[in-house]
């Protein structure tokens, strides 16, 4: 059975959002915590692109959303 594209579209962006408020949300609270030494939404570029890496973050997360909700 085939999905739509505005299917494949919001499986997507399920999982960029999702990557953005939770996963890096309890990074903030690990890192609040004390309990890891790098800070969430890391805005340092990242090969090869120069994009920050919590958006290459919430690209592949996105990616990850799509088996998922696709």
């Amino acid at each position: 059975m085939s999905n739509s594209p505005q299917q494949w579209l919001q499986a997507f962006t399920g999982g960029f959002i999702a990557t953005l408020l939770f996963h890096q949300g309890v990074l903030g609270l690990f890192w609040l915590a004390g309990m890891i030494p790098a800070a969430p939404w890391n805005m340092t570029p990242v090969p090869p692109l120069g994009i920050p890496q919590v958006l290459s973050l919430a690209f592949w997360g996105g990616v990850w959303g799509l088996p998922s909700g696709g």
